[in-house]
């Protein structure tokens, strides 16, 4: 088929006539770039007040293109649209301000939605972000971790060595003083068995970049001081509220189990169990009764896992 070359002729003239018709008429100018502006908020789903703010970005060219009508030296007319430009770019940058709150706005209502939606199917009530080379007792999660034992009758550790929680001793140790002081808490724990060299490498292997260089008789030790410190704490009960226990394989979490809530983290590649990111996960009591929880899935595993474990003559 061949083109109509009057039509063409017409639609090129058309678009090159469509600058001196929108200075002849300002207000198709206006009409122009408010089309424009409503269909972009119109697009981004903006709100009621963002739209109101952005006709403001047409108030520039509106006067630019009137006052360019008028007869002015060159240079005056420089710096007429200099001066619109400018206030054209203040505008476009008030908008982009204006929209970037909205969007920060809405992905904070998201992650609040996120957090409830975590709490209310899982359990998870907080996230502790990771921290190398810091010690458990001055770790994000230590204090919120003493808080809720304060008000507990057990706690159930899971951990390799549980050596940052315990076996530091006196001053050092998240745990150690206090259940020192308080014996009335039941005390549960499974840790390595000092003398599993099979278990033992496998974990130092998974340490091998760590710095600095973390040797299987540095872990050994650490076990062996807990081990210590665990008979120390059984000396001074009259009943049998501390138990410790050596898990047969290399643990995969590493749990704090209280009596309300855990505090749950994964032993991760060329990182300490009390330098990753940790989750707290509350349980599902009267208050939350709708809720969901993984807190019994864990504390069943805890369970499991110390009925498959050795226990350790205290």
């Amino acid at each position: 088929m061949e083109s109509n070359p009057s039509r063409t002729q017409g639609l090129i003239e058309t678009f090159y006539n469509l600058p001196s018709k929108f200075l002849k008429s300002p207000r198709r100018f206006d009409i122009f770039i408010w089309t424009i502006i409503i269909w972009l908020c119109l697009l981004v789903e903006s709100e009621r007040e963002t739209l109101l703010r952005t006709i403001t970005l047409s108030v520039p060219f509106r006067f630019s293109i009137s006052v360019s009508s008028l007869t002015f030296s060159f240079v005056v007319k420089f710096i007429i649209a200099f001066l619109f430009s400018f206030a054209s770019n203040l505008s476009l940058h008030f908008y982009i301000q204006s929209y970037l709150g909205i969007l920060k706005t809405s992905e904070a209502d998201k992650i609040i939605q996120l957090v409830k939606l975590l709490n209310k199917q899982s359990g998870i009530k907080k996230i502790y972000e990771d921290r190398l080379r810091v010690a458990a007792i001055n770790q994000q999660y230590s204090r919120d971790v003493m808080e809720e034992l304060s008000h507990s009758e057990t706690i159930k550790l899971l951990s390799i060595a549980g050596y940052e929680y315990i076996g530091k001793g006196e001053g050092e140790s998240l745990f150690y003083d206090v259940l020192r002081e308080r014996n009335w808490i039941k005390v549960e724990s499974v840790i390595l068995n000092p003398d599993n060299d099979e278990v033992i490498n496998e974990r130092i292997h998974q340490l091998r970049k760590i710095l600095p260089p973390y040797t299987k008789e540095d872990l050994k030790k650490e076990i062996c001081n807990t081990i210590d410190k665990f008979k120390t704490l059984n000396k001074i009960r009259s009943d049998r509220t501390v138990q410790l226990y050596y898990c047969k394989f290399h643990p995969i979490f590493r749990l704090i189990i209280l009596d309300k809530c855990l505090f749950m983290s994964t032993y991760e590649i060329d990182r300490h169990g009390h330098e990753s990111p940790v989750y707290k996960i509350d349980k599902v009591t009267e208050d939350n009764k709708d809720n969901l929880s993984l807190y019994d899935s864990f504390n069943n595993l805890f369970d499991k896992l110390k009925e498959n474990s050795t226990e350790v003559s205290l």
